[in-house]
């Protein structure tokens, strides 16, 4: 950025947010999750994308579609990899007594829930795996979207930039490494609020589908069962009523 040279905030957000769910769920370094999770991910992720638009590229054997199973098949074979390695760890650990080596991760959470002496084989992994897969979606495309709104927003108004800005540097100035969530919550306020307000005037979601199971009525207007329902939260979070 000081060199002049344009910087796409929205896919570096997307990598750093990966990293941070990749070290939440699966406790790797962020060099590891850029190696071995954003570089397969996001590319899935965007044909993912492209395929809503251009719904043929489902069907068409093109390069990229050989390329899109294959970084699929790549990833599941990792995070397969990776769920029977902290499984055997975590197997060990308590039957020696062990309390785990370095932070908990959410993997370690659900080991801890689980009955050791129930199976563990190809279908409870392929199972993890895919739930782990979810986690790493949900956890980082909201997110970024969330923060890339928020940095325009802030660079469309100074004054608000300079008092967020203002509120890390009081912070950060002693040196916080890693800063607990209410920490953060309880001295960062204004910053909280511009990303709760870049959340209501920029949803990352803007419509929720749901299907009905069963035939209803909604403010006074049928629903058959079966139909299915557009929340509008774009709308909803932009009615003067309300805002």
């Amino acid at each position: 950025a000081e060199s002049g040279a344009e910087v796409d905030i929205a896919e570096q957000l997307r990598k750093v947010t990966l990293q941070v769910i990749s070290v939440a769920v699966l406790g790797i370094s962020p060099e590891e999750s850029d190696r071995a999770v954003s570089n397969l991910y996001l590319p899935i992720i965007d044909e993912c994308n492209d395929r809503i638009w251009y719904p043929q590229r489902i069907y068409l054997p093109t390069p990229e579609w050989w390329r899109h199973w294959s970084r699929i098949s790549q990833l599941n074979r990792y995070i397969e990899g990776k769920v029977r390695e902290r499984w055997a760890s975590f197997r060990a650990e308590k039957e020696e007594g062990a309390r785990p080596a370095g932070k908990r991760t959410i993997l370690d959470s659900i080991f801890a829930g689980m009955d050791g002496s129930a199976p563990f084989g190809s279908k409870e992994v392929t199972e993890l795996r895919d739930e782990i897969k979810s986690f790493l979606f949900a956890g980082h495309d909201t997110t970024s979207c969330m923060i890339t709104w928020a940095f325009w927003e802030m660079m469309c108004n100074q004054s608000i930039m300079r008092t967020v800005r203002g509120e890390a540097d009081t912070f950060f100035k002693t040196e916080h490494a890693e800063p607990s969530f209410d920490a953060l919550r309880a001295a960062l306020p204004y910053t909280f609020n511009v990303l709760r307000e870049s959340l209501r005037v920029h949803a990352p979601v803007p419509v929720i589908p749901r299907e009905c199971l069963r035939s209803d009525v909604l403010s006074g207007r049928p629903v058959p069962k079966g139909a299915v329902v557009v929340i509008n939260m774009d709308t909803i979070h932009k009615t003067p009523e309300y805002w």
